[in-house]
C-alpha cells in the first residue's frame, strides 16, 4: 500500500511540474549576405552562440519577452537548424539572409498574489 501511495504522490507532482513547463518556436534572421553560404555560415555561428548561452544571455539574444518565467529556466530544446532565404533588394540586386530555427523551454513564475 505505502509503494502506491508512493506511486500516486510521484504521479501528481511530475504531472504539476510538466504542467508549469512552456515551449515556443523563434526565429532569428542574420544580416543580408552576398551568397548562401555566407548566411548560411552566419546561421551557423549564431546557432552556435545561442547554444552555449546561459539563460540571462539566451532571454537576451532571443530579444522576445515571454512574461513572468521562472529565473534560470530558459533553454533551448535539441533540433535547432538554419535555413537560407533569397531576398530581392529595392535597387534589384539579390541577398541572402540566414534564418536560425530554435525551440525555446521554460517555466512560469508563479505569482503568490
Amino acid at each position: 500500500m505505502k509503494t502506491l501511495s508512493k506511486l500516486i504522490a510521484a504521479s501528481l507532482l511530475i504531472a504539476s511540474v510538466s504542467a508549469s513547463a512552456f515551449s515556443t518556436s523563434e526565429t532569428i534572421e542574420t544580416p543580408v549576405a552576398a551568397t548562401k553560404a555566407a548566411a548560411y555560415e552566419q546561421g551557423v555561428s549564431k546557432l552556435s552562440s545561442l547554444q552555449g548561452s546561459t539563460p540571462g544571455q539566451l532571454n537576451y539574444r532571443l530579444g522576445t519577452y515571454y512574461g513572468d518565467i521562472e529565473e534560470n529556466t530558459l533553454r533551448l530544446n535539441d533540433g535547432g537548424y538554419v535555413t537560407v532565404q533569397e531576398r530581392a533588394m529595392a535597387d534589384g540586386t539579390i541577398g541572402y539572409v540566414g534564418v536560425v530555427n530554435v525551440n525555446v523551454s521554460y517555466e512560469r513564475h508563479d505569482s503568490d498574489n
